[in-house]
């Protein structure tokens, strides 16, 4: 049994591994950009102009300056974003991850979560 949950181990890190080598599409890549850029401007026509329906009724201009009073100051001051791959999702959408690493908190990374359907963003997290 420690055998197997050794290799199960070693697997699953050689898989996650292979992922986070990988790219994003460019067009998913660019999404993101615009979603943060949009954070640092506390900007919802930005924010809205690459999501779809349901998540622009979801962020709201209130929300979105609530997530911009908290993270707009580290972003402006410098990030570096780290793609970690990408999981297919049983409704067919994609969810793609990345670690965003602060230049001015070392200390303090998030986990940006977007999802994506028909090439829209229909959810964005940041944890």
């Amino acid at each position: 049994m420690k055998t197997f949950l050794a290799l199960f181990s070693a697997l699953t890190l050689f898989a996650l591994s292979a992922v986070a080598d990988s790219a994003p599409p460019p067009s998913v890549n660019t999404q993101l950009d615009v979603l943060l850029d949009a954070i640092q401007a506390n900007d919802i026509a930005k924010f809205h102009s690459v999501c779809d329906q349901e998540m622009i009724k979801a962020m709201t201009p209130e929300t979105l300056k609530k997530v911009s009073t908290q993270i707009a100051g580290p972003l402006k001051a410098g990030y570096d974003k780290q793609y970690w791959g990408m999981l297919n999702r049983p409704s067919g959408n994609h969810a793609y991850y990345w670690k965003l690493h602060f230049s001015s908190k070392p200390d303090h990374d998030l986990l940006a979560e977007m999802w994506i359907v028909d090439g829209k963003v229909a959810g964005f997290y940041l944890r």
